[in-house]
Formats: C-alpha cells, sequence, structure tokens
C-alpha cells in the first residue's frame, strides 16, 4: 500500500516536502528550509537542532543520527531497500536542506538544475553537500525500486525548474513545483500540462492564494515589463544606476546585461555575478572592484555590499528579487535605511515566480487530476475554495500524518 506524508508546505510559502513509499521503496520530493537558524548553544548535531527548530522534516530513516543527543531512527536503522531525494528547483526554500544528508544519499534534479548548482558552486554562491547529486535530463525516468520519476520543465524565476511526475502502482502523481505564466518561458506550461497526463493525485503551489485580491489581482508584470521599465530608465536618468537581482534567475542577468550593452551604459557586475554571468553568455561582462564613482554608472550590488553605496553620488536603486525580498525580512528595513541615508530613491521592479491565482487555476483544471492538493501557500483553505468552485475536488493534509493514497484518491 502506498502511503504519502506531508512534512512541510501546507501553510508556508516554500519549504514543501512530502514522502511516498511502499514499505519498501522511497522517494521524497523537495528538500528546502525557511531559514537555518538554531540554537547553537544546545549541544546538539546541527541536523538535530534544525529538526528540533522545525526548519528540517523529522522524516525518520533518513539522517545519520548516530551522533544526536536523543534516539531518533535514522539511515542505519532504515528498512527501506531503496530511496531518493528529487528536487523541482534551485530556491533555497527547495533545496537549501540537502546539506544536512548523509553521505550516499541519492538526490536527484533536472541536468540544467544540476549545471546550475555547479556553476553557483564554482562562483561561491553554493556549498558542497555530502549526498550524491545527479542531474537528469527532462522527461527522462529514474528509477527507485517501484516508483519511476521524471522531471517535466515548467516556467519559473530559475533555469532547471521543473514539475515531478511519480508512477508507481498504476497511479501517477504530479507535483507541480513553483510555477507562473509571466516568464521568460510561458509556453512551458502547455507542454507541462500534456506531457503529465494523466494525473490521479495533483500537488500544486498557491503562493498568490497567501494575498488579499482586488480588483488587479491577477494582472501580473511580466519579465518582459521589467526589461522595457529598465530600458526607460537607462534612458531617462543620467546618474548612478544601482540594481539588487537574484543570482539564480539567469534568463534575467543575461537579458539585462545584454540590453545594457546594447544601450550603452553597461552593468558594472560584482565579482561573484560576473563569473556567474560568463558561464551563460558569450556578451561582454564588466566587473567593479572598487566603487569608482562616476555618477552615471549602473551597478549591481548584493545586499552584503550595500554599505558601498554610500560612496556613490546619489541615484536610483533598483531591487529585482534580490535579498533582502521583502519587508518581512529585517534585513529590509536596513536597507532602506541606508539608501535615505545616502540618498538613493528606491523602486521595485521585481517581477513574481509565481502564478496568478487565474493561472493557477487554469493550470489545475487542464491538467484534470482526480484529486489537488493545495501548498506552498499561507491560506491552503482560500485556494481549496477556490479549486472547488472551479470543479475540482481538494484534499487538504494534516502536517506530518501518514495517509494511504488509495484513501485520498476514493471517489
Amino acid at each position: 500500500m502506498d502511503c504519502i506524508t506531508f512534512w512541510n508546505g501546507l501553510h508556508t510559502i516554500g519549504s514543501n516536502i512530502f514522502s511516498l513509499d511502499n514499505g519498501k521503496n522511497r522517494v521524497i520530493m523537495d528538500f528546502g528550509m525557511p531559514d537555518e537558524n538554531y540554537d547553537h548553544d544546545s549541544g546538539m548535531p546541527a541536523a538535530e537542532a534544525l529538526i528540533s527548530a522545525g526548519k528540517l522534516p523529522k522524516i525518520p530513516y533518513l539522517f545519520d543520527t548516530r551522533q544526536f543527543t536523543k534516539r531518533f531512527p535514522g539511515i542505519h536503522d532504515s528498512e527501506f531497500q531503496s530511496q531518493a531525494v528529487f528536487v523541482s528547483h534551485l530556491h533555497l526554500d527547495h533545496n537549501s536542506g540537502l546539506k544536512y544528508l548523509p553521505e550516499g544519499t541519492d538526490v536527484y534534479m533536472s541536468e540544467a538544475a544540476k549545471n546550475l548548482y555547479d556553476a553557483l558552486l564554482m562562483c561561491g554562491m553554493e556549498v558542497e553537500v555530502a549526498a550524491d547529486l545527479h542531474g537528469v535530463p527532462f522527461n527522462e525516468t529514474v528509477q527507485v525500486g517501484d516508483y519511476s520519476v521524471s522531471f517535466i520543465e515548467n516556467d519559473h524565476d530559475t533555469i532547471g525548474s521543473a514539475g515531478i511526475l511519480i508512477e508507481g502502482g498504476n497511479q501517477r502523481i504530479l507535483h507541480s513545483g513553483d510555477v507562473r505564466k509571466n516568464g521568460y518561458h510561458p509556453g512551458n506550461m502547455e507542454t507541462f500540462i500534456e506531457q503529465a497526463q494523466p494525473v490521479d493525485l495533483l500537488m500544486i503551489e498557491g503562493t498568490s492564494f497567501s494575498f488579499l485580491s482586488d480588483s488587479s489581482d491577477d494582472v501580473q508584470r511580466t519579465e518582459r515589463d521589467l526589461l522595457d521599465d529598465f530600458t526607460q530608465l537607462l534612458i531617462d536618468e543620467d546618474k548612478n544606476i544601482v540594481i539588487n537581482p537574484y543570482p539564480r534567475n539567469i534568463d534575467r542577468l543575461t537579458s539585462l546585461n545584454r540590453l545594457s550593452i546594447k544601450m550603452d551604459r553597461p552593468i558594472y557586475w560584482d565579482a561573484e555575478f560576473s563569473k556567474l554571468l560568463k558561464i551563460y553568455t558569450d556578451d561582454p561582462v564588466h566587473t567593479w572592484t572598487d566603487l569608482e564613482d562616476t555618477k552615471h554608472r549602473v551597478i549591481q550590488l548584493h545586499f552584503s555590499d550595500i554599505e558601498k553605496i554610500s560612496g556613490l553620488s546619489p541615484g536610483t536603486y533598483i531591487h529585482m528579487n534580490g535579498e533582502p525580498l521583502g519587508d518581512y525580512d529585517p534585513r529590509y528595513e536596513i536597507m532602506q535605511t541606508i539608501l535615505q541615508r545616502s540618498q538613493f530613491e528606491f523602486k521595485d521592479y521585481s517581477v513574481s515566480g509565481h502564478a496568478s491565482k487565474a493561472d493557477i487555476l487554469t493550470i489545475a483544471e487542464s491538467v484534470n487530476p482526480q484529486r489537488v492538493v493545495p501548498w506552498h501557500t499561507f491560506e491552503p483553505e482560500k485556494q481549496g475554495t477556490a479549486l472547488r468552485k472551479n470543479g475540482m475536488t481538494p484534499f487538504i493534509p494534516k502536517k506530518e500524518t501518514p495517509y494511504l493514497l488509495s484513501d485520498i484518491l476514493k471517489p
């Protein structure tokens, strides 16, 4: 009997993790955390302290627990003949827990995502892990005992992003991953739906259901809007421009770099971003070392270097989904204070990596699953109500509760 357990992500944006097992084999989907804060004085190993803090999932037979201070079943106790972890994409809320998996754990991601991981590692933007990481071409099957698992490319704001299809016991389970239709590859979603069908159980993200609605709720900014706004800014603004993009959105980085060169106002990137860009583009890449003030430069500045902005003449600061992402992060207020003190005007050019409510419902309806699990949202009940109104049957699970797949799929 197949058993599915949801370990996290049911009332959060991100950190969504579930496992599926039949007693012999187990697959685990995604392995991120909300953050890595824990009590360093607890005397516990980091993995145990993070589990105790609710940051890592309390999954038995997964961690090496021999150094844990309290009894917890680890890999040395496992009766599973085979198990593996699958990662939908390389955002920290989906992959940051990998570093706590023991040596020999098989971790699979799309080939494009693995290439990105290697590039980030080389640029000092990722960390080495003990687990064995494998890159898999889209639509190629990985066999984990009785389960066949494949990655189907979707559209999100990092390359290599995918939904994950699990086939076993004559049932097909689809983990959508994070999805959108306002990015660089909106056509991927049509192909994604075609390749996934038929689906018995769909897990679909609901980030946009976390926020209050208004009349313009589903009118999203697009990556094209961002580039158009940036083009106009380069034309209109003759002062310093500082940008703060997210490094894992490679399509955006290469597009901004190409556009700035075309407009004869090249972006000067820091050393890490420059190294990363040179892997993904043949266009010239300009790098800053010391921020010489020319009063007319376009400069990429990570939050870790935000104090350096005080050495520049006043200008415009463009936030592009870089760190800190929003005002829920204490660093956001620090950033705003430094910008005000340095007389930089703040503008937010961010573009969501997540589908609108209408697009989420359309995607789910097109997949046409027997049951839908809403997650990756603060408001799964609200998302479930919307799914039901659109003719679908939602299932809202409880955290860390094992369910027989056959019970969830009962007519």
